[in-house]
């Protein structure tokens, strides 16, 4: 891939939260790859090094100093020894040193490359002939030259082009993934602490005891002595049924008295003294146990002792103290109690109680609650429902709608009624709060404002750095933000204008007063003003602040503090106001133009220079109708819009700011020819420069062009309007212009910024002047929706999308615990029956209960979730039984299949907004999602319900939604670095040779996985994490059965495709050709299934990515130090690419069968798989592999996957082949770039198709006598088996002329049978509805894995290229280099040694470290030791019949000296030690430490220097005196002359360091050990035999034949020159 060495990305920051938001599965498609890549270009991410420099990472040009070094002159430094400015002769910033490094590692690369071949051949021209290492050279040069050739041209390729840019573009997006800072850790901000400090306090004071003033306890006794003394009156009269009527007068008057009385009079308990709020809650209670029947406070008495009339009127009592209340839990109790007493009067279950209560006069009441108005407008009683397509009424509105209430208000009303009216009622006041449906946009919720610049409160000259306003957070959203010269006004969207001051130390807010009560619309104000203007609702203008030169307009000099109505604009209708530095405009209705204030260089447009005291009418605009004005500073311009979009200027000229070319200033307007057809709608003037925004978006700026103000890369000054070419393929939206800087927003929410920045006003770290609009870095989930510029301030307001209410609102919202209890009560009551089990359709009443409720829950939930409320608050803990049973309802009502279509999309609504408090785990959710999964044994997915669907969708969207899905993954990755540890620890792997092919190994490496995807799949714990609470989170599993779900959908459409009569296939292939790209993507969205396993899949491959910064990329540091991290990110990565490929190898091969039949089942076919798993999520995994076989190649190396995609190669393989463009995909393929001859489309091989066969042609062909059948859409000929047919010729021919498709599979054939049918296949028949001619283009449509399938060969290339260059070597490896490359150890490691005695004697094992090649055994694995002891005992018994002195040797190290071998040579070697006096000072016992070193010394030079053949001769035929002195060999003489200097090198060392022979003798034996038992002899006969063998020697077969070759081919030239030179001199001398 030499085309990725020649451009490379430099990730800049500024652009990460563009490619967060971008959809990475453009970079599939053709127009969408070359968009995304044409993004990287100008975004100056990826560019190509010139002469002159490059642009660094932070997206600045550099330029490379004499000293060849980069450096950009940005002032980003904090040294002060060069003024920190990255210079070309001081220090320079980290991007620039990364240029640097780029450059080193290049100039490295270039030094490594070998001379050019053809140098090295002229050089040998006139030298000597080389000699073998310059041979090697040139060849060495030669293969360097033909493998360059060959990648350029594997590079030059279409399909690898696109892959590499590709693979530019996920890297980037990944990139930007990787430097996202986690949410966690998050701290609180302001107002939370707040609220969390005055939630201490509250529960401090709760805990202190109460103490209050004495008049407050004596009013409290009494209340108690009086309501006491008042119930029990109440009580004695109905019991002896005296004074009854004294009874019936005081409820009448109570009523009375409430009913004269507003709503909602005691909802604000705070303010209510704590005594009356006893004595109404004490009454409720009373008038409850009237209503009830139990006025003896104990047990319900059988007799009812009061009254009919009076529990009436008790119950309108306590419905009216209900909704005096104003609490939605009092008023859900009421209602609770109407359905109970309703209830009980129908069915007298207990016979203790009676009730007769089945009605009651609440006429009235009804009527007060439909004057009920809430805060808020109502919505619609409907709303569009996006997958039906049809209209949804609200019940309850209709309900309403058609409710009569009756005129008298003695009218017995029934008590259920009743409460459907109220909850009706309750339900449409609660609509106008309920959050709004997706799409819709809504700027009621907080915003949050962010400021740059010099801003006193941050505590510093500048700040780069975005600094929150917290202050206006919930000041009820913000409609506006004006700026001036020392201060900056709010408009909120509760019409109130706040006041805050630049240089103020705090953010302190000051409320600007004086309006009255007037609606303020808009502000103005100018950077370098200091005064202000304010337009109402009704039209008029306020203004207030400095007065010189008239610029208030109120006819004088002063200054006003306060707003002030300017009396000369009253009447006009004004629709827009102006502010200057020094003057002010205003536009009414009509589009007339008002100026008034300082008249310099004819600014105000009357024709002079004079100051106007009140606005006076532009009389030159007269009868143009103007929609925008702008002005501007100092030396000022001003301009304005008409409707016709005409540009008008007047004013100062100087540097062309009035827009016509010239310096000329005038004094009425004019105007900009430039700008004429140019459709022109807004204006904004700055210091010395213009703007102009027209209907498109297109931003056009003109005038002064120091410190970049307008936009350019050049600071000349522009005297005609000119369009800022940066922003051209962008729509402005909203422009905020300061004195030399300006900010814009696009209408995808981006911010730009450009102009001065010498206050940091534009963020960004740098204090320079930004020369082009740049990109504002903001915080993340921010969608700005406005901005203003200060003087040296930029301020942005933004709406986060997060829906808001209070937390108490009358009538709605009242979060308490008790409000849900009673939801969830109400909703158990009317549940009955709306599951359409029993009574189809329910009844409205039910209807319009359970559509209440569920909104009403819904809001509560909403509300929750904005005020922060805490979840043990309101009962919903999880696993709690409230939230159990809300979960419970609301999800069967959400799923069900007959549930009526009200009900459920209310259900569906609570779920949508609600999820997590009702599903507040991710466990739970997952959960919920396996259980409406379907089975792995359902085949057919249309029983999947619309309500299953909505239910998948949203358990989905909430695992994705809060970092749930991020959490677990890094759950997942720590167990499975836990469970390799383990294994690890538990059983260390064995080292067993494969003696089966490579073929047969990668053909059945998916299926060698079945034991681990059935742990997966049974709930193991290979890939469970565990959350904070403990709960487990089946994430793998999960995956599995989305993948199950996906693999069980697709192979279901490609049954159906198959089921399809061939006409119909026709059609539905030629319609859906013209939608399909020309790549095979099918254009409609996939699954929603798929953007979970689509954004796990990213977020894994994120975290792989993400390692090459944390660990070392060289595979060689896997083997020997393995980063835990990385192995279980590598074991889940296998883990998930098993899954997948085992999803592939199901739907393939069938879609490979079925599109066998005919290119237009291919082309059906082809569409599915594009919306399948294989066909979204295999290319885009494929790419990512690739960036990781490159940029991590540690990851892919320790998953050990490759064997599973060679397997997966084939299977694409099979299915690409069949794709009928498959040659023409090849020839473009193969194509040199920029060339394409259409003529290879032409030619190319079309594969043949079965005949179509018509009605008409069936019929004919059956007359003639012929048997035709047409069996599932296929034409079979059976004339000829007829005669042999089991059923008959008769029954054939009955089937002539009909379909014999249900007759042939009522016959249940068998497979043998279905087999041999095919002989006779003649063609496909096409039914007379679908006869039509087909298109051509089917047959050219691409399969849409071929990207795929080319895209994972590329991988196993690059696989097989790192396996044939081997790993790496390790710190280890270069360490002992010395070592490994010694002679001694050229015999390498045993294959299997005896167990270590000195271990045994030690009580410890070796562990597989020190034995990197077989590990020994361990006392831990009791078989795996018998079965290395039984391998032990065959070797040993092999090995002591190919060498005898083996078991000597043995003894000799174990120091047996009982064996008869070792003690005869022991006393041969202290014979000739003593008569060469190689005695050891000291005399030490045969068990000594030093006496040990040296036998088992001496047994290992023995056994490395193959002289144990000769020490067993010696004691085999003994050794004869020769004189004094005895003779050994000289061999074994010199080794013993070696264990002597060693042995007292032992006494030496143990005199010098005063330690125990022991202790200095250890170390010894122990590496005597290692290299006795597991380091083989350099010089045995096995060596000896192997440096004999002839096939070292012998050179290989096919180098002796490419050598005959080559001689033959000399041959036969020098034939030919001798035969070319007799001919020549034959021609030379004709008469010879």
């Amino acid at each position: 891939m030499t085309t990725m060495t020649m451009t490379k990305l430099r990730a800049q920051a500024r652009f990460d939260a563009k490619w967060t938001k971008t959809d990475i599965r453009e970079a599939f498609t053709r127009d969408g790859l070359s968009r995304l890549w044409n993004e990287l270009v100008k975004d100056g991410e990826v560019a190509a090094s010139c002469n002159d420099g490059i642009v660094n990472s932070a997206g600045v040009f550099s330029k490379r100093s004499d000293s060849g070094c980069y450096y950009c002159g940005m002032r980003v430094l904090t040294c002060s020894c060069c003024d920190g400015i990255c210079g070309p002769n001081g220090c320079t910033c980290a991007p620039c040193q990364q240029l640097d490094e780029e450059e080193r590692q290049q100039q490295k690369a270039d030094a490594e490359r070998p001379i050019n071949s053809t140098v090295l051949l002229d050089g040998w021209t006139w030298t000597p002939p080389p000699d073998e290492s310059r041979l090697k050279e040139c060849l060495q040069s030669v293969i360097s030259e033909q493998q360059k050739l060959m990648r350029d041209a594997a590079g030059t390729t279409l399909s690898i082009v696109r892959l590499q840019q590709r693979i530019v573009v996920l890297e980037r997006y990944f990139v930007a993934l990787s430097r996202l800072s986690p949410v966690e850790g998050k701290s609180p901000t302001r107002k939370k602490q707040n609220l969390q400090a005055n939630l201490n306090k509250q529960k401090s004071s709760a805990l202190r005891p109460a103490t209050e003033k004495a008049t407050l306890g004596l009013a409290r006794v009494g209340s108690r002595a009086a309501l006491s003394f008042a119930f029990a009156f109440l009580r004695r009269a109905w019991r002896s049924e005296e004074d009854s009527d004294l009874c019936s007068d005081l409820l009448h008057e109570s009523l009375d008295a409430l009913r004269s009385l507003p709503e909602g009079t005691l909802f604000d308990e705070s303010a209510m003294s704590s005594v009356w709020l006893e004595v109404v809650d004490r009454s409720f209670k009373f008038l409850r146990s009237i209503v009830e029947g139990d006025i003896s406070s104990g047990a319900p008495t059988k007799v009812n002792h009061v009254p009919l009339a009076d529990q009436q009127t008790a119950l309108a009592l306590l419905l009216e103290l209900a909704v005096q209340r104003g609490s939605l839990s009092h008023i859900l109790q009421v209602v609770l109690l109407l359905l109970k007493l309703w209830r009980s009067s129908r069915h007298q279950y207990d016979n203790r109680f009676t009730s007769s209560l089945t009605c009651a006069p609440l006429a009235p009441l009804l009527r007060r609650f439909e004057q009920i108005e809430g805060l808020k407008k109502a919505n619609e009683g409907y709303r569009w429902d996006e997958h039906t397509g049809s209209c949804l009424v609200s019940p309850t509105e209709c309900f309403l709608r058609y409710l009569s209430i009756p005129d008298d208000d003695l009218s017995p009303v029934d008590l259920r009624q009743c409460a459907v009216v109220i909850m009706s009622h309750l339900d449409r006041l609660a609509q106008p709060y309920l959050p709004p449906a997706d799409g819709q946009k809504t700027h009621t919720s907080s915003q949050e404002v962010l400021c740059w610049g010099w801003l006193a409160w941050t505590g510093c000259a500048t700040s780069s750095e975005a600094a929150a306003v917290e202050g206006l957070t919930d000041i009820g959203g913000i409609q506006q933000i004006v700026c001036a010269e020392g201060c900056f006004l709010v408009l909120t969207r509760t019409n109130k204008v706040y006041r805050i001051a630049y240089s103020s130390p705090t953010q302190s807010m000051q409320l600007v007063t004086g309006f009255g009560d007037k609606e303020i619309t808009k502000l103005a104000a100018h950077p370098e003003g200091k005064h202000f203007l304010a337009l109402s609702a009704e039209g008029d203008v306020y203004s207030w602040g400095n007065g010189e030169g008239g610029r208030l307009g109120h006819g004088d000099n002063s200054s006003y503090e306060t707003p002030t109505v300017v009396m000369a604009l009253a009447g006009k209708q004004v629709t827009m106001v102006a502010c200057g530095g020094t003057y002010s405009a205003a536009v009414t209705s009509l589009g007339e133009l008002y100026t008034w204030g300082r008249g310099s260089y004819g600014r105000l447009g009357h024709g002079g220079s004079d100051d106007q005291m009140i606005p006076t009418l532009v009389l030159a605009l007269k009868g143009q109708r103007v929609i925008d004005v702008a002005c501007g500073s100092g030396d000022a311009q001003t301009l304005a819009v008409t409707q016709s979009g005409a540009v008008y200027s007047w004013g100062d000229g100087d540097y062309g700011k009035l827009g016509r070319g010239g310096s000329d200033g005038c004094k009425t307007p004019k105007v900009i020819e430039k700008l004429q057809g140019k459709e022109v709608t807004r204006v904004f003037a700055g210091s010395q420069f213009s703007l102009a925004l027209t209907k498109t978006g297109v931003l056009y700026t003109w005038g002064k062009g120091d410190n970049h103000r307008l936009g350019f890369s050049r600071e000349e000054h522009v005297r005609h309007p000119k369009q800022v070419e940066i922003l051209a393929n962008k729509k402005v939206t909203e422009v905020a212009v300061g004195l030399t800087h300006c900010v814009v927003i696009t209408d995808e929410g981006d911010v730009y910024s450009w102009g001065r920045n010498e206050h940091g006003q534009q963020g960004g770290g740098a204090l320079s002047s930004k020369p082009e609009p740049c990109l504002m870095t903001l915080p993340e989930g921010r969608t700005v929706i406005g901005a203003a510029c200060g003087p040296s301030q930029t301020l942005v307001w933004s709406w986060n999308g997060q829906w808001s209410v209070g937390s108490r609102v009358p009538f709605v919202v009242d979060l308490e615990k008790t409000t849900l209890e009673e939801l969830e009560e109400l909703l158990g009551e009317v549940s009955g029956g709306l599951d359409g089990g029993s009574d189809w359709p329910p009844p409205q009443e039910k209807e319009c209960m359970a559509v209440a409720a569920l909104d009403l829950l819904n809001l509560q939930l909403c509300a929750a979730i904005s005020q922060n409320v805490p979840p043990m608050r309101l009962g919903l803990v999880s696993g709690g039984a409230l939230v159990g049973r809300l979960k419970t309802t609301v999800v069967n009502f959400a799923s069900n299949a007959g549930v009526i279509s009200t009900v459920q999309h209310a259900a569906q609504a609570v779920l949508h907004n609600g999820w997590s408090l009702l599903l507040p785990t991710a466990e739970e959710r997952a959960r919920a999602l396996s259980s409406l999964l379907p089975t792995a044994g359902v085949k057919d997915v249309s029983v999947v319900t619309a309500g299953q669907r909505f239910m998948t969708d949203l358990l989905v969207s909430s695992l994705m939604a809060g970092g749930g899905l991020e959490t677990s993954l890094d759950t997942a990755f720590r167990k499975e670095t836990q469970q390799v540890d383990d294994t690890k620890e538990r059983v260390p792997e064995s080292v067993e040779l494969a003696e089966s092919s490579q073929l047969d190994e990668t053909s059945s490496a998916i299926k060698s996985q079945e034991s681990l995807l059935e742990a997966v799949e049974c709930g193991s714990d290979t890939d469970l994490g565990q959350t904070e609470d403990g709960m487990s989170i089946p994430l793998l599993q999960l995956i599995q059965q989305l993948l199950r779900n996906a693999s069980t959908q697709t192979i279901q459409s490609l049954r159906d495709v198959a089921k399809e009569p061939t006409g119909k296939l026709l059609e539905e292939s030629v319609t859906s050709l013209s939608g399909a790209s020309s790549g095979g993507c099918g254009s409609d969205a996939p699954m929603t299934s798929l953007d979970l396993l689509l954004q796990f899949q990213r977020l894994l491959i994120s975290k792989l990515f993400s390692s090459h910064h944390q660990f070392n990329s060289s595979v060689g540091s896997i083997s020997a130090h393995p980063e835990t991290e990385l192995i279980g990110a590598s074991s889940l990565l296998r883990k998930y690419l098993m899954l997948l490929c085992a999803h592939v190898a199901d739907v393939l091969p069938i879609a490979a069968s079925l599109a066998t039949c005919s290119e237009k089942h291919f082309t059906l076919i082809a569409q599915i798989i594009a919306k399948d798993v294989s066909g979204v999520l295999l290319p885009e995994l494929a790419t990512c592999l690739v960036l990781l076989q490159q940029r991590v190649p540690a990851v892919m190396h320790a998953s050990a996957c490759m064997p599973m995609l060679h397997a997966l190669l084939d299977i694409l393989d099979k299915f690409n082949r069949l794709a009928p463009g498959l040659q023409r995909d090849d020839y473009e393929d193969l194509s040199w770039p920029g060339i394409w001859v259409s003529s290879v489309e032409k030619n190319a091989l079309i594969k043949e198709d079965l005949p179509l066969i018509r009605k008409a042609d069936l019929e004919n062909h059956n007359r003639d006598g012929g048997l035709w059948l047409v069996i599932h859409g296929r034409v079979y000929d059976v004339d000829a088996f007829k005669a042999d047919a089991p059923c008959g010729t008769e029954c054939l021919t009955e089937y002539t002329e009909r379909d014999a498709s249900e007759a042939f599979e009522a016959c249940h054939h068998s497979l043998e049978a279905r087999e041999q049918l095919r002989k006779f296949l003649i063609g496909n028949y096409i039914e007379p509805e679908y006869d039509r001619v087909a298109s051509a283009e089917s047959n050219t449509v691409s399969s849409p894995l071929m990207d795929a399938e080319r895209t994972l060969a590329v991988l196993l290339g690059l696989h097989a290229s790192v396996q044939a260059r081997s790993t790496e070597l390790s710190t280890e490896e270069v360490e002992y280099h010395h070592w490994l490359e010694a002679k001694f150890f050229r015999g390498g490691l045993q294959v299997l040694q005896p167990q270590d005695p000195f271990d045994e004697e030690k009580g410890e094992s070796r562990t597989p470290s020190s034995c990197p090649t077989t590990p020994g055994t361990t006392p831990t694995a009791e078989q795996r030791q018998l079965m290395s002891a039984d391998k032990e005992r065959l070797f040993d018994r092999q090995a002591s019949q190919a060498d005898v002195c083996r078991p000597f040797l043995h003894a000799l190290a174990e120091s047996r000296v009982q064996d008869s071998a070792v003690r005869t040579f022991l006393e041969y070697v202290a014979r000739y030690c003593r008569s060469h006096y190689l005695v050891s000072p000291i005399e030490f016992p045969p068990d000594h430490p030093v006496e040990e070193v040296g036998r088992l010394l001496l047994a290992v030079l023995l056994k490395h220097h193959d002289l144990g053949h000769v020490a067993l001769a010696l004691v085999d035929h003994g050794l004869p005196e020769t004189g004094e002195k005895h003779g050994l060999p000289r061999s074994i003489a010199e080794v013993c002359k070696v264990v002597h200097q060693a042995k007292r090198s032992l006494i030496k060392l143990h005199q010098d360091l005063s330690r125990s022979y022991k202790e200095v003798c250890a170390p010894v034996i122990e590496r005597c050990h290692f290299l006795f038992n597991e380091l083989r002899p350099a010089i045995d006969n096995e060596v000896n035999a192997v440096t004999r063998s002839r096939l070292l020697k012998s050179q290989p077969r096919w180098r002796e034949v490419t050598l005959r070759m080559m001689q033959d081919k000399k041959e036969a030239k020098s034939k030919c020159h001798v035969v070319a030179a007799h001919i020549w001199q034959i021609l030379l001398c004709p008469d010879e």
